[in-house]
């Protein structure tokens, strides 16, 4: 029996199916020099990805963003501490 799950996916597909939005070839290319778009390859001079390439890609972009997260929430906290003690001293 064959394995129902492609290896391989479109890159045109790639951005509405796991991304939500469906960037430009352009800037496809632009997000990928960045490291926020998965790679692809070339086959009969179509442009596939691979599906470990993207769930990689999906994943670190969750982590970026959790980190993001992180990064404010300590930066509102440090805001906060600092508006009580100047309040606390009038």
């Amino acid at each position: 029996m064959l394995n129902p799950t492609p290896l391989a996916v479109p890159d045109a597909e790639v951005g509405p199916r796991f991304f939500g939005y469906d960037p430009s070839p352009k800037d496809r290319d632009r997000l990928r020099k960045r490291g926020h778009w998965p790679a692809n390859f070339y086959i009969g001079g179509q442009s596939f990805v691979l599906v470990a390439d993207i769930e990689k890609c999906l994943a670190e972009r969750k982590a970026a963003a959790a980190a993001e997260r992180e990064r404010r929430s300590a930066q509102t906290t440090a805001a906060i501490k600092v508006r009580w003690n100047r309040e606390a001293r009038l």
